[in-house]
């Protein structure tokens, strides 16, 4: 009989994780002022499908003129940006040790966004815009307890767009179009619930 010491029983890494089929999890991410909202429902011990939505909202002054206005200068536009999404995915998990696990998602992805430029000497500008694409997202998370984690994660994305830009108050000034863009390092930190 051929018996392994225990020790190096404990080295080998396990490919299973605490999850079970059929199991679902709640997932809140945050990032500079950007915040999800996701669902998981693991169909084996290692992977789950992953469906969120995710909304962010930046609102900031733009040119300041101090040459008239002193040291501090007077904001002369202020921009807003508006910005709602959904992403349908699938993720693997791999435990690294008994308390932290690496993931990598791979998906599909839809948003809407919208962003205005109100100036004070000139018309306001608004830009709309539609995007479909694929994206694929690797992170890590730390298991505080058998239902709560604590994690980050970086995220790359393609996608695919139509755009609509117009000059307000001048009504018919509008300038369509398609464009491609790729965006890689958005990080997020994540807490996920399962039940």
């Amino acid at each position: 009989m051929f018996v392994l010491p225990a020790t190096l029983l404990q080295a080998q890494p396990s490919d299973s994780t605490i999850f079970r089929a059929g199991q679902w999890g709640a997932e809140f991410s945050f990032g500079g002022s950007f915040a999800g909202l996701g669902v998981q429902r693991f169909s084996t011990p290692t992977r789950a499908w992953v469906a969120s939505v995710r909304g962010r909202l930046q609102d900031w002054g733009g040119d300041t003129d101090s040459l008239n206005f002193g040291l501090f200068g007077v904001s002369l536009s202020h921009e807003q940006f508006e910005d709602a999404g959904l992403s349908l995915g699938h993720r693997w998990y791999r435990p690294l040790t008994a308390d932290v696990l690496q993931h990598l998602t791979v998906g599909a992805l839809a948003s809407a966004t919208r962003s205005t430029r109100f100036r004070r000497a000139a018309p306001d500008d608004a830009l709309r815009s539609i995007v479909g694409g694929v994206y694929a997202e690797v992170g890590a998370m730390w298991m505080v307890t058998r239902r709560l984690s604590l994690g980050a994660t970086w995220t790359a994305q393609a996608t695919l767009g139509r755009f609509t830009e117009e000059k307000v108050p001048f009504a018919g000034s509008e300038s369509r179009g398609t464009f491609t863009r790729f965006a890689a390092g958005d990080m997020r930190v994540q807490s996920s619930l399962f039940f």
